[in-house]
Order: C-alpha cells, then sequence, then structure tokens
C-alpha cells in the first residue's frame, strides 16, 4: 500500500523538499502524503493538484503536507512562495515537537524528583535525561572521591552505555579531555570521541 511506498521511496533518498502530485495513477495523493510524513518527518512536503481539487489538497494538508501548488498556477513567484512557506513551515513544526518533548521530559525528570528519596535513583534519572536533552550518545556522570585535585573519580550513573565500557582507566591521551570535568570546571561533549 501507500505506506510501503512512501518507505521504498524514502529508503532511496532524502530529499530537500518532497514535491507530491496528487493525481498519479498509481497513487492516492493524501494517503502517499501521510506515507511519506510518517517516514520523513523533517522534510518539506509541498502537494500539486489541478483547479478543481482543491479540497483533496486540502485533505493533503491535514495528513502531512506543508503547503500545494495549483498546476495551472505555477509562475516563478508563486513557486518560490509556497517553497519558502513549505521549508519555514516544517522548521518550524520540527523546532515545536523538539521543544514539545524536552518540556515533557523535564515534567517527568521535575516529577521524578519531587516523589524519589533514592539517592541512586534520582542522580539516574538526571543523568538519563540530561543525555537525552543533549542528544549524546551515552552520559556518564562521575563523583569525585577525596580531595579536589588529584582524587579518585568513581562512575556513580551512566545512560546509554554498558558499565563495562568504563571499568578499564582512560589512557593518559584522552585524561587531558576530561580534566575540566574532573576539576569541577564544565561539562565537556565531545561530537566524536
Amino acid at each position: 500500500g501507500e505506506a510501503a511506498r512512501g518507505r521504498a521511496v524514502g529508503g532511496r533518498f532524502q530529499p530537500d523538499i518532497f514535491p507530491a502530485d496528487l493525481h498519479l495513477p498509481d497513487t492516492h495523493g493524501p494517503d502517499t502524503v501521510e506515507a511519506w510524513r510518517g517516514h520523513e518527518p523533517t522534510s518539506p512536503i509541498v502537494v500539486l493538484t489541478g483547479s478543481n481539487s482543491i479540497n483533496t489538497a486540502v485533505h493533503a494538508l491535514r495528513r502531512g503536507a506543508d503547503a500545494y501548488l495549483v498546476k495551472g498556477d505555477l509562475s516563478v513567484p508563486t513557486l518560490d512562495r509556497a517553497l519558502r512557506y513549505a521549508i519555514e513551515r516544517r522548521r518550524t513544526l520540527v523546532q515545536l515537537e523538539g521543544e514539545r518533548k524536552t518540556v515533557a521530559l523535564l515534567q517527568e525528570v521535575g516529577a521524578t524528583l519531587a516523589a524519589e528519596l533514592d539517592r541512586d535513583k534520582l542522580v539516574q534519572t538526571i543523568t538519563d535525561a540530561s543525555t537525552t536533552l543533549t542528544g549524546a550518545q551515552f552520559g556518564p556522570f562521575f563523583y569525585t572521591v577525596g580531595p579536589t585535585r588529584g582524587g579518585a573519580h568513581m562512575l556513580f550513573a551512566l545512560s546509554g552505555a554498558p558499565r563495562s565500557a568504563f571499568e578499564t582507566p582512560p589512557s593518559r591521551a584522552v585524561v587531558p579531555l576530561f580534566e575540566p570535568i574532573f576539576l569541577g570546571k564544565q561539562i565537556v561533549r565531545l561530537d566524536d570521541a
């Protein structure tokens, strides 16, 4: 069906803008739009329709399209305006969805912090949330044992990786990368470690 077709198209390429003709013989326009939107939530979708089927275009907008163009009115200014609108609309919707997820996660963490008394669970909750919010693959939380300078660093909580990955101490070449963390000066985020 349309969902499989949308996944097949999406598996081959990821366009900056996905144009969808609502009247191709082997598709049902709004279903194709919905299938593509389900596969690729960030690509703007612009539907093409005839002047006698504006209702179909509106239906496609409700199912995930960002803008529509009427085939008989494809002037350069109209095309430019529709493409810019679709790009900006999709960018805004994706940003709002990210913010919605952030607020929901923070509310969940707040509820946990208010109800939980177990220190280990509290630290794990914060480590998990921090890892998710920063988009990190994994996030370790170290606790300094002993004096601040030269003290031992214990892995207290870990999110997104097995504890065994941190059982061996880091090599001397890697230690300077983490020195600001161990000295309590700053958080370090590495895009490629």
